[in-house]
């Protein structure tokens, strides 16, 4: 496997409790020119998101983990609705840890304290994933998966959650009144 030394080294250091030091586009510019083409093709391709792993060891282990968590979660959602969780499962494995984590997720008072739950568990699952690998395409792919993370942490703010809860409210204020 190729190591990619100087890109990697250049990278600011992610920590989860920060924001983002820069963006994707900012991640594959860098990487632009310095490491192998059909490299940067296979990074620009890495998702939080499941999808098809291409082959790809990493994308393949990072899939069946989110596919698994994922899974959990409609299935407690859709028992606490009332709804066949069935016809929205997608067809994977379920991964020891998974359910507890989930369970936990779903039982906090607010969505916002099950997601930090959810975001935690995806980043340390990525930390395991990271152990060996130092300078190869697979820490950046594991950056880049990291980078999604801390984009999709820093949308959840006081403000738009608050934004979004008066939109909501005004909604149903006027479904009332007009009924």
């Amino acid at each position: 496997m190729r190591q990619y030394y100087y890109v990697i080294a250049t990278l600011p250091l992610l920590q989860f409790e920060d924001k983002p030091p820069l963006t994707l586009d900012e991640l594959y510019y860098s990487c632009r020119g310095n490491i192998d083409a059909d490299d940067l093709a296979l990074l620009e391709t890495v998702s939080l998101e499941p999808g098809a792993a291409q082959g790809n060891e990493l994308l393949e282990k990072w899939y069946t983990w989110e596919t698994s968590l994922r899974n959990e979660l409609v299935k407690l959602r859709s028992q606490k609705i009332g709804v066949e969780s069935e016809k929205y499962r997608r067809e994977g494995e379920v991964i020891p840890g998974i359910p507890e984590t989930a369970r936990e997720a779903a039982n906090q008072d607010s969505p916002l304290a099950g997601e930090q739950i959810l975001n935690k568990a995806r980043w340390t699952f990525l930390e395991e994933l990271e152990v060996g690998h130092y300078f190869d395409l697979v820490k950046l792919m594991l950056y880049a998966l990291k980078l999604q993370l801390l984009h999709r942490r820093s949308k959840f703010t006081t403000e738009q959650g608050r934004e979004k809860f008066e939109q909501i409210y005004q909604h149903v204020r006027k479904d009332i009144e007009s009924a």
